[in-house]
């Protein structure tokens, strides 16, 4: 776990008075910079950008410490509110606020360097590199624990019990372009980079291993490849990835550039294309063995259902690699819930509780991508009761969960007829339908 915590200032004979707000020893307030302090996510990012912020001054106007409106009292030193004050950094706490998988990501591909430049950092210390490999001794860190819920990090970072050495290989440095930082950083992907090295670098060379491999990987980009994919020769993270590979690949990538440079494509366009190949090969890296859905029912309507969804959202090859099982789950609300925030409730329940006791159904956490939960509700109106559902969905890797309603219709009198008197939905339907 992670605890950033600020330390509580002492007051001083300076701190009696200020142009804002006066330093008092009386006042109390919380010392944290974010409300919570054991979770590592981008929440400070978001409390700098959506609080409102007094600052407290010295009675020389001297800037001390800046203090949150709200109740809980956050503080901030100046240079955290400094980030507000230009255009650039601005612009990068927007991004980072909105987008927990790029500061993931972003943060993975700096923390990487820092062990490449041999700084010991957090226990991880990095020792004299060979050739192909650079070899990393990773020390137990105190407090670090097991836990339940699946996490993501960095490629570079592997938590043990007890000292740990691998091989991290240089040449992965031709992953860290621009397009790649934006694919999710797995479990699968780091155990891929991490212990499987060889065998990645393998794939990488074989891109280019036979003259008809090399006119397509240089001539032309992966039918794959994301529309709004790009590659610049001109951003620095771009180039570095250009020159690692060059290194890397010298029988390939460095040896056939004079043929397609500038006879078939541009630089810019052999560099691109090529990545857009290595794009391809980094998101099926990062895709593990198997990658399951988990609906909180045994109802073979919603599991079909979420089946449909799937199979519209994603191309057929991709939609092929879900596995979708079923599995009872509490909703921990009312057998038939009333009104949209009942029903909600209820989605979302199933669609925790499916994750959080994936186990029971012997499915390794690590392999699960989503889990769903599908809540049907009635509400009564002037006309009589409506019927519509609430569906949640847990994306594991962002651990975010996202909800959505249906349309409503409203139903026949039989049924409301039923409702009235405490009949759950589906066993009205049944009854007045002899099913």
């Amino acid at each position: 776990s992670i605890l950033i915590e600020k330390k509580r200032r002492e007051p001083t004979a300076e701190d009696t008075s200020g142009s804002n707000r006066k330093y008092d020893a009386s006042l109390e307030f919380n010392t944290s910079w974010i409300s919570d302090t054991l979770r590592f996510d981008n929440s400070y990012f978001k409390e700098l950008l959506n609080r409102q912020w007094e600052k407290v001054n010295d009675r020389r106007g001297n800037d001390l410490f800046y203090i949150s409106k709200d109740e809980d009292g956050l503080v901030l030193e100046p240079d955290d509110i400094s980030l507000l004050n230009t255009k650039e950094t601005l612009y990068w706490v927007k991004v980072y606020s909105q987008d927990k998988a790029r500061f993931f990501q972003d943060f993975a591909f700096f923390f990487t360097k820092l062990q490449e430049d041999n700084l010991d950092h957090g226990g991880i210390q990095s020792e004299k590199s060979s050739q192909n490999a650079r070899k990393l001794t990773v020390k137990s860190l105190s407090g670090t624990g097991s836990s339940s819920r699946k996490e993501t990090i960095p490629v570079s970072t592997v938590r043990s019990k007890s000292p740990e050495t691998f091989y991290f290989a240089e040449e992965l440095k031709l992953f860290t372009f621009r397009a790649a930082l934006k694919v999710h950083v797995t479990r699968t992907w780091s155990d891929n980079s991490i212990r499987n090295a060889d065998a990645v670098l393998a794939k990488v060379q074989k891109l280019t291993a036979t003259p008809k491999s090399r006119a397509v990987v240089f001539r032309e980009r992966n039918p794959l490849t994301p529309p709004d994919y790009e590659f610049d020769l001109h951003d620095v993270i771009d180039r570095e990835a250009a020159v690692a590979v060059t290194r890397f690949d010298k029988s390939g990538v460095s040896k056939y550039k004079p043929q397609y440079v500038p006879k078939y494509v541009s630089e810019e366009e052999y560099f691109a294309n090529y990545f857009s190949h290595i794009l391809a090969l980094r998101v099926s890296l990062g895709v593990p063995s198997r990658r399951i859905v988990l609906i909180g029912s045994k109802n073979p309507v919603k599991i079909n259902a979420t089946k449909l969804a799937f199979q519209h959202s994603y191309p057929e090859a991709e939609f092929k690699s879900f596995e979708f099982i079923g599995m009872r789950a509490p909703s921990l609300v009312a057998d038939q819930p009333v009104g949209d925030e009942e029903t909600k409730r209820g989605a979302i329940n199933r669609a925790k509780y499916c994750y959080q006791n994936c186990i029971k159904l012997d499915v390794d956490p690590n392999h699960v991508v989503y889990t769903l939960g599908l809540e049907g509700g009635i509400k009564d109106t002037d006309k009589g009761y409506e019927c519509f559902a609430w569906i949640s969905v847990y994306d594991v890797t962002s651990d975010e969960i996202n909800s959505c309603r249906t349309a409503s219709f409203e139903l026949p009198q039989g049924l409301t007829r039923l409702l009235k008197t405490g009949v759950e939905l589906g066993t009205a339907d049944d009854m007045l339908y002899k099913r």
